[in-house]
């Protein structure tokens, strides 16, 4: 005991360490879009479970939880990061314990490691989204009901329908397992699943609308589109980041001496099938996504790339289908695949989909890859560890010069906020009373003091990127986009023009830039993140 706790404060030192420089960081994007408004709002009122104007229809618990939390202690960005910090500590120490009580206390280090290190969750461990109350909450869940503690299960459960929509899913797979497992014993885990339909109800009496539109408009049937997004998922959690080692480890584990007397027949229906899905990947190629997806062949060009290597994975695991299921699928660990299968297959109908989705399931998923290296590495299982982790560290940073949301996967996100805050800091020490066009998310460092990029509001001229009424959190207006008040923007008014390539395109904006006689007075850079000012010549 007194070891674990040891390991346990290594943990929290940890998790502190690789984020300590994050947490004084402003806002970055969703979180600034649509989190930080719906806190603010608490902060400043009073508690509500009906945020839709401020938290683009997500569910309240995690607003009014920061909002309270502010209350009491101030609203502080670093106040903020830290409520984040110790969801993301949450997450890694249940995924520990989970991993002590399903497999064993070694598989329950290597998971945690493992997730502590992972890049993307670094990542999410300090920017203000609702990812890491989402992620820890249900492996809290999980660990509960597996320990037979109903009550604090479902409280967790609760709490994490309140905090985003996604999580029922979680809550229902656990729910059917626990009703597999122990029959009429189990009814009390729908408890979470009603308080989520009280939610909706109370929803359509308010707003009219059991969910908000723009959370279902993101749902789509298409087999194409899904189909690619199928591919994307698969991807993003079991390639990206070096993922594709640990994966790559799951299938080695299953290989033994007997793997050498395999049968023709299933040798043969192995190789067919991996030929078959070589051919898929290329065929892809040939279904014109691009109309879909702007930028999908430069995806498929990538996946085409690795596909021998996918295809020499998916060749092993068919061979070896019975030793997977024999080894990986017991009774004993349906808590940790159905509701991992769940959360994966959930947002195979979820368009677009950021990285980020996938976060929740990731406790679950580095649990098997931890006892996918136990089985294969044994004694040696610690130092493949370290490696690995190697590996994720020198993936923290980069200098890619994408759009600011593809940077969120690893700490890249840094260099875009800084770009933002000297940006920032020039305009409004040398033109503060200048009117200045921007697109989002920068628009919004310039337009509100909770943002934490400006003591003093600068005046703006933007445009909504995403549709009628999303950035200024109006759901009247994207409910009903003719009741938008047409904008007449005078160019005249116009007195500079800040852009950055890690800004969300906005075509709009540009055509007004367009118009205008634009001299460059400032550029900051860093890692390849750029922010540039142009004054407007009249």
């Amino acid at each position: 005991m007194k070891l674990e706790n040891i390991y346990i404060g290594l943990l929290l030192v940890l998790t502190v360490l690789l984020n300590i420089n994050n947490l004084d960081l402003p806002y970055y994007w969703d979180d600034f879009n649509y989190v930080i408004p719906a806190v603010d709002y608490v902060y400043r009122n009073v508690p509500t479970i009906f945020l839709w104007e401020y938290g683009v229809g997500h569910p309240p618990f995690f607003f009014n939880l920061a909002g309270l939390i502010f209350k009491l202690f101030g609203d502080s960005v670093l106040l903020g990061h830290l409520i984040i910090l110790i969801f993301s500590f949450l997450a890694v120490l249940f995924t520990y314990l989970t991993g002590k009580e399903l497999f064993s206390r070694k598989v329950g280090i290597i998971a945690s490691l493992l997730l502590l290190f992972t890049p993307i969750f670094v990542s999410y461990s300090s920017l203000f989204y609702l990812e890491m109350p989402l992620t820890a909450l249900i492996i809290m869940s999980i660990y509960f009901a597996i320990k037979k503690k109903p009550y604090l299960s479902i409280l967790c459960g609760s709490l994490v329908v309140l905090t985003k929509e996604i999580a029922i899913v979680a809550v229902i797979a656990l729910f059917l397992v626990k009703l597999f497992k122990e029959k009429k014993k189990a009814l009390i885990y729908v408890t979470p699943i009603l308080i989520f339909l009280l939610l909706l109800i109370a929803n359509k009496i308010h707003y009219g609308h059991f969910l908000f539109p723009i959370s279902t408009s993101l749902i789509n049937i298409d087999p194409i589109r899904n189909a690619v997004i199928i591919l994307a998922i698969l991807k993003s959690i079991f390639f990206d980041q070096f993922r594709w080692i640990l994966t790559s480890v799951i299938i080695l584990s299953l290989i033994s001496k007997k793997s050498f007397k395999k049968d023709k027949k299933q040798i043969i229906l192995a190789l067919a099938s991996s030929l078959i899905l070589i051919g898929l990947i290329f065929s892809l190629r040939f279904l014109k996504l691009n109309i879909y997806f702007p930028n999908i062949n430069n995806y498929l060009s990538l996946v085409e790339k690795i596909s021998i290597f996918i295809a020499m994975l998916f060749f092993l695991l068919i061979l070896h289908s019975k030793e997977f299921f024999k080894l990986y699928i017991k009774k004993d660990l349906y808590e940790l695949y159905l509701p991992l299968l769940f959360l994966i297959g959930a947002h195979f109908i979820i368009i677009p989909y950021p990285q980020r989705y996938g976060l929740p399931a990731y406790p679950l998923l580095f649990l098997i890859f931890a006892f996918a290296i136990s089985n294969l590495f044994k004694k040696y299982s610690y130092l493949f560890v370290i490696f690995i982790i190697s590996l994720f560290i020198i993936s923290f940073t980069g200098d890619r010069s994408l759009a600011g949301f593809a940077l969120e996967d690893n700490l890249e996100y840094r260099d875009f906020i800084i770009v933002r805050q000297q940006a920032a800091n020039f305009i409004s020490e040398n033109y503060p009373d200048a009117t200045v066009l921007v697109a989002y998310p920068m628009s919004l460092d310039l337009q509100h003091e909770y943002g934490k990029y400006l003591t003093k509001k600068l005046d703006v001229i933007t445009m909504d990127p995403y549709g009628g009424g999303l950035t200024n959190k109006n759901y009247t207006q994207f409910l009903y986009p003719e009741t938008i008040p047409e904008q007449n923007i005078n160019l005249s008014e116009i007195d500079l023009y800040y852009y950055s390539p890690q800004e969300y395109p906005n075509q709009k904006i540009y055509n007004l830039r367009d118009q205008l006689n634009l001299t460059l007075i400032k550029r900051f850079e860093v890692n390849n993140k750029v922010a540039e000012i142009y004054l407007v010549n009249k």
